[in-house]
C-alpha cells in the first residue's frame, strides 16, 4: 500500500487511500523487511547526480559474475530534461501525484531528476542510520532457561 493518486488525474483525487496530498509517515504497513513509505506519498531526495544512464554504466564497470555493492552517483550531472543544470540529483519512490494515466512512478525503483533549488510540495527525504549488530550473548547465558 502507499499513497498515491486515486480517481481521474489532474481533476479529481478520491482520497480513498485516506489521504488527498502528503500523509505521515507511517500511515501505511512496512514492507516485509519492515521498511516504511518506500513507494508513494513524496519523493525522496537523495545525493546521487543524475545521469540517465547511469544504471548501465554501472553494469559496464562490473567484472562477470560480480554484482555493484553500495553504489553511488555518477561524478557529475547529465540531465537530457534540463541540460543547463549544474547540478541536478535523483529523486526515487514517485509520490501522492502518480496515477496510472500520468507517470505510475510509485515503485522504489523509479527515479526523476531535479535541481536542489526545487520547491515541489510533492518531495522530502528519508532519513538512514547504521546501527551496530548486537553484541553477541555470552555462551554462559545463552545455556540459561529463560525466566518467567
Amino acid at each position: 500500500m502507499a499513497n498515491i493518486w486515486q480517481g481521474e488525474f489532474p481533476h479529481r483525487n478520491t482520497g480513498e487511500d485516506g489521504f488527498r496530498g502528503v500523509a505521515p509517515v507511517r500511515s501505511f504497513p512496512p514492507t516485509g523487511r519492515g521498511l516504511y513509505d518506500m513507494a508513494g506519498n513524496v519523493w525522496e531526495w537523495t545525493t546521487d547526480q543524475f545521469h540517465p544512464e547511469a544504471y548501465t554504466m554501472r553494469l559496464e564497470d562490473l567484472e562477470p559474475g560480480t554484482c555493484c555493492s553500495n553504489p553511488t552517483g555518477p561524478d557529475r550531472t547529465a540531465d537530457p530534461r534540463n541540460p543547463y543544470a549544474a547540478d541536478s540529483r535523483v529523486q526515487k519512490g514517485g509520490s501522492f501525484l502518480c496515477h496510472a494515466s500520468y507517470c505510475e512512478s510509485y515503485r522504489p525503483s523509479a527515479k526523476i531528476a531535479s535541481t536542489p533549488d526545487s520547491a515541489m510540495s510533492h518531495l522530502g527525504f528519508r532519513c538512514v542510520a547504521d546501527f551496530p549488530p548486537p553484541p553477541p550473548v555470552p555462551s554462559d547465558v545463552q545455556d540459561q532457561p529463560a525466566q518467567p
